[in-house]
C-alpha cells in the first residue's frame, strides 16, 4: 500500500526532476494548537524537494491540512486520530509528504507512530482540487481524505467557494466503527486586509446514537506574517454556557 501511494506522488514529477532548480535550505516548523480537548504540539524539519515537500519529526496529520478551511477560521473540534493522540501526548514520530502533481491538485500523505494502550501506525491520505476561477461564481475547491490506524478510521470531505476576499465552505468528518462520531461544519472567512482574516463557523456533532448535540457557533481571526509565520484563534460555542478558546501558532525558520 505504501509503495502504491509513493508511486502516485512521484510519477507526475519524475521526468522533470533532473531539470529542477536546487531545493531551498531545510526549515524547522513549529505549531501549537488548542481545542476543546486540550493542547497539541507539533515540530518538524521541512525539506522542499523537486517532487514536493517532506516534513519529518512530529508533523500534523495530512487530514488536518489548514487549506481545508477558510482563512481566519480554526474549527475547535478535533478532526483526526493524530490530533487526538497529540492532545493526549501519545503521538510519536512521523512523516508528512505533500505534492502538486497537476495544476490545481494537491496530494498529501502522512505516517505516524502512536504510543500507549492503542499504539500502532496512523496512515492518512488526502487530496484537494481547486478549479479555475469561473466568472460571476469564483473558485471552487473539493477535498477529501481518510485516516486509518489502531483506533476508529476517520473520513473527511468538504468543499469551498472563494469569491474575491471571501471563502465559504462545508466540512464533514465521520468516524467508523463503534464510535460513529459525526461532525459537520459550515464556515465563512473573509480576508479583511493583506495578512488579516476573520471567520465564523457553525459546528454540529452527533453522538454514537445519532442524537444531535447543541450547535456550536464560532468566530475566529488569523494573522499571516508571511514566510510560514501564522497566528490564529477561535472562540467556540459563542453564547453557550461554556465558551471555549482555540489557538494555533505556526512558526517556520
Amino acid at each position: 500500500m505504501y509503495l502504491l501511494l509513493l508511486t502516485v506522488f512521484l510519477l507526475p514529477h519524475a521526468a522533470a526532476a533532473a531539470d529542477a532548480p536546487p531545493a531551498p535550505a531545510p526549515a524547522v516548523s513549529f505549531a501549537v494548537t488548542s481545542s476543546d480537548e486540550g493542547v497539541a504540539e507539533y515540530a518538524a524539519m521541512v525539506i522542499d524537494l523537486p517532487l514536493g515537500g517532506l516534513s519529518f519529526g512530529r508533523p500534523r496529520s495530512a487530514l488536518d491540512d489548514p487549506a481545508f478551511t477558510a482563512p481566519g477560521l480554526a474549527l475547535t473540534l478535533a478532526r483526526s486520530q493524530a490530533s487526538s493522540a497529540a492532545i493526549e501526548d501519545r503521538l510519536g514520530p512521523g512523516l508528512l509528504f505533500s505534492s502538486d502533481p497537476f495544476h490545481g491538485v494537491t496530494l498529501s500523505g502522512s505516517l505516524h507512530q502512536t504510543t500507549g494502550l492503542s499504539s500502532g501506525e496512523l496512515v492518512a491520505v488526502t487530496g484537494r482540487y481547486e478549479a479555475e476561477e469561473l466568472k460571476r461564481i469564483g473558485r471552487i475547491a473539493f477535498y477529501g481524505g481518510a485516516e486509518a490506524g489502531p483506533g476508529e478510521d476517520v473520513f473527511r470531505l468538504g468543499t469551498s467557494l472563494t469569491r474575491g476576499r471571501a471563502t465559504a465552505g462545508l466540512d464533514l468528518t465521520a468516524e467508523g466503527g463503534a464510535s460513529r462520531r459525526r461532525v459537520s461544519g459550515v464556515y465563512l472567512g473573509v480576508e479583511i486586509t493583506e495578512g488579516l482574516s476573520l471567520g465564523m463557523s457553525r459546528e454540529v456533532e452527533r453522538d454514537p446514537d445519532g442524537a444531535e448535540l447543541p450547535a456550536r457557533l464560532g468566530i475566529g481571526a488569523a494573522v499571516d506574517f508571511g514566510a510560514g509565520q501564522v497566528v490564529s484563534g477561535a472562540i467556540g460555542d459563542v453564547g453557550g454556557d461554556t465558551p471555549t478558546i482555540g489557538l494555533m501558532l505556526g512558526l517556520q525558520f
